[in-house]
């Protein structure tokens, strides 16, 4: 498992936007570094985020984790070396923990074939949002409740 916490020299990990949302400072956000994150990123299975993420991508306010290593993306030599490599796919699969399910998933994502695992509470794993994201083949794990 590869895990990333970029910090300032102050050991910030992330800052908070106008909206409230913690963002990488913008201090950290060289070309450099990213692509080395990139590069470390590519040879994992799978990404982990939170459901967050998913509400600033829907308003452009997140980069790129989902898609960066398909072709005319970013760092599509990446997904190439991950298909040279034996990776069955450029992309990776996608973790996603979330005590709620009030995020949408890009319609591009479901239909891309990577396995997409979500680890939310109890309740929300018997949900209506739950039972609907099932039938479109993403896996819903329920585990405990909010604050417990």
């Amino acid at each position: 498992m590869l895990t990333d916490f970029l910090i300032d020299k102050n050991g910030v990990v992330a800052k908070a936007d106008r909206g409230v949302h913690f963002q990488i400072p913008a201090e950290l956000k060289d070309s450099s570094d990213w692509g080395r994150y990139q590069e470390l990123m590519a040879q994992a299975d799978v990404t982990i985020s939170g459901g967050d993420y998913f509400k600033r991508l829907a308003t452009n306010g997140a980069q790129d984790i989902l898609y960066q290593f398909e072709s005319r993306n970013a760092f599509e030599k990446l997904g190439q070396w991950r298909l040279s490599a034996g990776y069955k796919k450029r992309s990776l699969d996608l973790a996603i923990v979330s005590h709620h399910l009030d995020f949408e998933l890009p319609e591009k994502l479901i239909k891309s074939g990577r396995r997409i695992i979500i680890f939310t509470t109890d309740s929300m794993a018997t949900s209506k949002k739950a039972k609907a994201l099932h039938n479109t083949n993403i896996i819903i794990v329920g585990g405990g409740e909010a604050g417990c």
